[in-house]
This record gives structure tokens, C-alpha cells and sequence, in this order.
């Protein structure tokens, strides 16, 4: 489900269409492609997108919300915003955040809160070949999780690539409930 609010944002609900089942296809295949190609592909696998009217009543200025339901009915939400300009991530799930989507690649990381869990996540990508440009935790209201972002950019010395880093480091240290690699650079060019 894809919800507009405001005009300016409205105008682009098949752009923002083509990059959520972007995302979402090139995670659950393992390959990377277009918006238009995933737009294709949704089709002939029967994935419908619902665009939904807003409340009128909801003053969410030049904001997008993007609901995932699975196949097992369980909703996953993101939601972005044009703030002065510039596009931001302002909610992972229940995470409030500011994640800027700068042209960078990113990583979120969703885990159970303990000490070192982020310094473990970012360690793996400073040794791989990246550096830290943002990054930010947010804890659970009164929960035992976290969630916690990095975005990065190569220096001269990578290892492997920030999506294999995501599938087979990140995912795999103890308490990480969910990890996703997010490329932006093709989105804020």
C-alpha cells in the first residue's frame, strides 16, 4: 500500500511505486534491477500495489507511507518525507528516525538491544572497505530492541560489497532480528 500526502508527492506515486518493488524484489531474489523491471515482474508474479487516498484530516505535508503486507499478513511500514528540499526516512517500523537519503548506500539493522551491537555492525564495515558518513541508534519505548542505520561510502580498499555484507556478516551476529541493504545512490540522482 503506497499513501501520498500532499500534491507534490502525489505526482510521483508510479515512480515511487517502481522503487519499493525495486527493494523488495531485489531482497527476496537475490538479483539486482530497475524500477520499470520490477514493476514488470510484480505483474506477471500477481504482486498488486494499492494506492491509497489519505485522511484529509492528517496534516503530512509532502510525506509517503509504504506498507509491506506479507504473505503471512504481517505489515512492515516505511515512511519519507521532502523536508526543506531534501528526502528523508522519518519512520523503519515502530522507529522514529531522520535517515537523510543522500546518493549513498545504506544499511538497517533491526536487533535486540546490548551493548556493542551497532560498534559490531559498523567494525564490519569499516574492515570491508567503508566509511561511516551517517548513522544514528533508536531504542524500543520500553522494549528490549534497537534499530540502528550506517550509511557509507567506499574507500579504496573494499572487501565485498555492502549488500553480501548485509546477508552473510550483519544477519548473522547474535541478536539481529532483521538487516537490509537499501542502495540510494540510483534514487537521489
Amino acid at each position: 500500500e503506497i499513501t501520498c500526502y500532499g500534491a507534490d508527492i502525489r505526482g510521483h506515486r508510479e515512480s515511487f511505486e517502481g522503487y519499493v518493488l525495486k527493494g523488495l524484489l531485489e531482497e527476496s531474489l537475490g538479483s539486482a534491477m530497475t524500477p520499470g523491471d520490477a514493476s514488470r515482474i510484480a505483474k506477471e508474479h500477481e504482486i498488486t500495489v494499492k494506492h491509497r487516498d489519505p485522511d484529509p484530516r492528517r496534516v503530512d505535508g509532502n510525506s509517503i507511507e509504504v506498507t509491506y503486507i506479507s504473505q503471512t499478513g504481517e505489515r512492515h511500514t516505511v515512511v519519507g518525507r521532502v523536508n526543506n528540499g531534501e528526502a528523508e526516512i522519518t519512520q523503519v517500523g515502530e522507529y522514529r528516525t531522520a535517515i537523510p537519503t543522500s546518493p549513498l548506500e545504506l544499511v538497517v539493522v533491526q536487533y535486540q538491544d546490548r551493548p556493542g551491537v551497532a560498534d559490531e555492525i559498523g567494525s564490519i564495515l569499516t574492515k570491508n572497505g567503508y566509511n561511516k558518513i551517517d548513522g544514528t541508534i533508536r531504542r524500543q519505548k520500553g522494549g528490549a530492541n534497537a534499530m540502528t542505520f550506517f550509511s557509507v561510502i567506499p574507500n579504496s580498499h573494499i572487501q565485498k560489497r555492502v549488500a553480501e555484507l548485509v546477508k552473510d556478516n550483519i544477519r548473522s551476529i547474535p541478536g539481529v532480528h532483521n538487516a537490509v541493504y537499501v542502495d540510494l545512490r540510483e534514487i537521489s540522482s
